[in-house]
């Protein structure tokens, strides 16, 4: 098998594994050239330096130059010998860094990082103008007026001397009589410590040297009749050229442009051919001794576009899902979703034409998708409604026909259930009640414990039911709406065991009249409490059954692009 065949043969593979498609591509034409290319390339050392504050703490380490300026200067006179190269250590690093192999061809610019030295020097501080210390603002010469005496240096008592009340007059015992007390910021002193310096009265500054190293090259192609595009694509590839290039020779040389130079020669293999497929022929471009793709000529459009084309028409779920799952529809899906990039696209394996076109048959089928899925839902809503409406109004009224006495309890129970109570989660009646617990001690370990247990207990129930399937957002919205919803389920439901068990069962008069107009007025009297709770209750459960159906509808096509556009957890 020769070296076309053997192209042909790995090109047919490379369409299998993308799309499933067995095709018969076959190569002619085949045009096979060796550029010679001459590269040119080098760094150039850049210097510099970088200022730091250093704050009012002397550095523990560097060359202490008296003053900033002075640091500045001696930072300056060091540039100098780097710049000279009478001292070498970045020209030593960069060549380190930079050798005269591939692997330096590949390099870009670089930091060299600094010296290691820093040059410092310390000024007056700005903020006390070195002396450590402001007058304090909140006193006169280290004292306040003494606020029991208001400054009187006296206070009067009333005692009770010689069977009578009589007012006395004593010295404040506050401030001794002085009428003024020490200052609570400066204790005393009439001076505070500077918060810019923390009373060092200095500021330090200093400089670093910091080198940078940036990257220049040029090249020539030395074949007179390379293919067209090789230059082309010698410009846009840069550095990864070297990737595709044999028979590779590098050497230094001295260039006044860079600090460091080098010159590379070497041969950059091609091939030029035509592919014929069943649409017809086409041209393929490829680059270096193993034949790397750079351009395939658009040869999988038609075996891409045949299937493609047929997302969502119909009601064929397994015909979906295998288009879903292709592997080259998988790369495109993936790019359109995230940015990411396509090989199969930027090698032209597959044209931006039939790129977009998959993208419009992607997203009308997304659209599809939603529209079936919401299909029926505010019927679904209106229905669940009205049955959890009836699970409320039915029993309530037999209780109400059937036992009265239960009712009467239980509409002065329901009653308790005041609407402007029904805030969510309780907090203007919960948390000023524990907020006026803590200066007690009133928060135990039985009510934390309580507490982190409910919690727990709702966000697992929560993430049971939903199996993590929701937005962070909706999540916490449910949350809320389950926690607000069930103690109040668990109050209707003891009320109810509570009067029925006590009332059921006994003899009762019975007047149709009497006891049917008792249950009407029971709901008309409650009717607010009653439509409150049964929207909830429905909201919950239509939800779930909502998202159930949502599920097990995206589910069905085992894709991970598909589940992650509808916020759907992958298996």
């Amino acid at each position: 098998m020769n070296s076309v065949e053997q192209l042909a043969k790995r090109i047919n593979n490379k369409i299998f594994e993308e799309t499933g498609e067995k095709t018969d591509v076959q190569i002619h034409d085949a045009d096979r050239r060796n550029s010679e290319i001459r590269f040119s390339y080098g760094w150039k050392l850049s210097y510099s330096l970088d200022y730091m504050s250093l704050g009012s703490s002397h550095p523990r380490q560097g060359l202490d130059c008296g003053s900033p300026a002075g640091a500045q200067v001696q930072a300056n006179e060091r540039l100098s010998y780097y710049q000279s190269g009478r001292d070498d250590r970045f020209i030593r690093k960069l060549r380190e860094k930079a050798p005269a192999t591939v692997d330096g061809f590949r390099q870009g610019n670089m930091n060299l990082g600094n010296d290691g030295q820093l040059y410092f020097g310390s000024e007056s501080c700005s903020g006390c103008h070195g002396r450590g210390e402001n007058t304090c603002y909140s006193c006169t010469n280290g004292s306040t007026m003494c606020n029991t005496c208001y400054g009187r240096g006296t206070v009067q008592e009333m005692r009770y001397i010689n069977n009578q009340n009589q007012m006395v007059t004593n010295t404040c015992n506050s401030c001794g009589g002085r009428g003024k007390i020490n200052c609570y910021a400066c204790y005393g002193k009439g001076k505070t410590q500077c918060s810019t310096c923390s009373g060092s009265g200095k500021q330090y500054s200093g400089f670093y040297i910091s080198v940078s190293a940036k990257r220049g090259s040029s090249y020539s192609i030395q074949d007179p009749s390379p293919h067209h595009w090789t230059e082309l694509y010698v410009r846009i590839a840069d550095r990864q050229i070297s990737n595709f290039l044999s028979d590779i020779s590098i050497k230094e040389v001295a260039d006044r442009n860079y600090t460091i130079a080098y010159e590379m020669q070497a041969v950059l293999p091609t091939l030029e051919c035509n592919a014929t497929i069943p649409a017809g022929t086409t041209g393929m471009q490829l680059i270096g001794r193993q034949d790397h793709v750079i351009n395939a000529g658009c040869i999988m459009d038609a075996t891409v576009w045949e299937r493609a084309i047929n997302l969502g028409h119909g009601d064929y779920a397994l015909r979906d899902r295998n288009i879903l799952n292709m592997p080259a529809v998988e790369e495109m899906l993936r790019k359109h979703e995230s940015d990411e990039d396509s090989a199969l696209v930027g090698s032209r394996w597959i044209s931006e034409d039939v790129y977009e076109a998959v993208v419009d048959k992607y997203e009308s089928f997304v659209g599809d998708l939603k529209k079936n899925n919401k299909q029926g839902l505010w019927k679904t809503v209106l229905g669940g409604y009205f049955m959890v409406l009836l699970a409320f109004v039915v029993p309530l009224f037999l209780i109400g026909i059937f036992i009265p006495e239960a009712a009467v309890g239980m509409s002065s129970y329901l009653r308790s259930f005041d609407i402007s109570d029904l805030h969510l989660l309780n907090l203007h009646e919960t948390v000023p009640y524990h907020i006026s617990r803590f200066p007690y001690g009133g928060i135990g370990t039985d009510d934390l414990f309580i507490w982190i247990t409910g919690v727990l207990i709702w966000a697992g129930l929560l993430q049971t039911i939903h199996k993590k399937k929701r937005s962070k957002m909706e999540t916490t919205f449910h949350f809320l709406i389950w926690f607000w919803l069930c103690p109040y389920m668990y109050r209707w439901g003891q009320m109810m065991v509570e009067l029925v068990s006590d009332k059921f069962g006994k003899p009762t008069e019975f007047t149709h009249v009497e006891w049917y107009k008792f249950g009407l007025e029971m709901l008309i009297q409650n009717w607010p409490q009653i439509v409150t709770f049964s929207i909830a209750t429905a909201f919950v459960l239509i939800s779930w059954r909502y998202w159930q159906k949502k599920d097990t509808a995206i589910k069905q096509y085992r894709s991970d692009i598909l589940s992650a556009r509808f916020s759907l957890k992958t298996e």
